[in-house]
């Protein structure tokens, strides 16, 4: 059992690490993207009070057009995309830093304009998501090789 329990976690591990580096690796090239003219078309939060402490969604949408096209876009920044957060203060001042109707730059993927984002550069999701992969390869490979011990 701790050794299938090891695999999954290892599995899951590995799974995280590849969508973060990806992540990652989109991130650093936003910063090389062209840019474009764009307007903010919503920007909004909300609090989730579920199960655990309350959190705060927000949700920045916005528009801009690449070759005669018009695109929208909701990631003000890779891995941000409905981003919450535990502090109703900072929900707001995202909000406030992107109000609708304001012109915003817009950086747009040459090879898919479709991805875009507001800000360059990399997130605390982001980061997040790679020490998730760390931790659930580091207590996996930890599984394993316990169970190896133990046969």
């Amino acid at each position: 059992m701790l050794l299938f329990g090891g695999l999954i976690n290892f599995g899951v591990g590995v799974a995280f690490f590849f969508i973060a580096c990806r992540q990652i690796q989109i991130a650093f090239s936003s910063k090389r993207w062209p840019t474009t003219a764009g307007k903010i078309t919503a920007s909004d939060f909300w609090s989730d009070s579920g199960a655990g402490p309350t959190k705060y969604a927000v949700s920045i949408g916005y528009e801009y057009i690449v070759a005669g096209h018009t695109f929208i876009g909701t990631e003000p920044r890779i891995g941000l995309n409905n981003a919450r957060t535990g502090s109703r203060r900072a929900a707001q001042g995202l909000c406030r830093k992107y109000p609708v109707g304001s012109r915003v730059a817009v950086h747009y993927d040459p090879n898919d304009p479709r991805r875009s984002v507001v800000e360059t550069g990399i997130s605390i999701p982001v980061v997040l998501n790679l020490l998730v992969a760390i931790v659930f390869t580091v207590g996996g490979i930890s599984m394993i090789v316990a169970t190896l011990h133990l046969i």
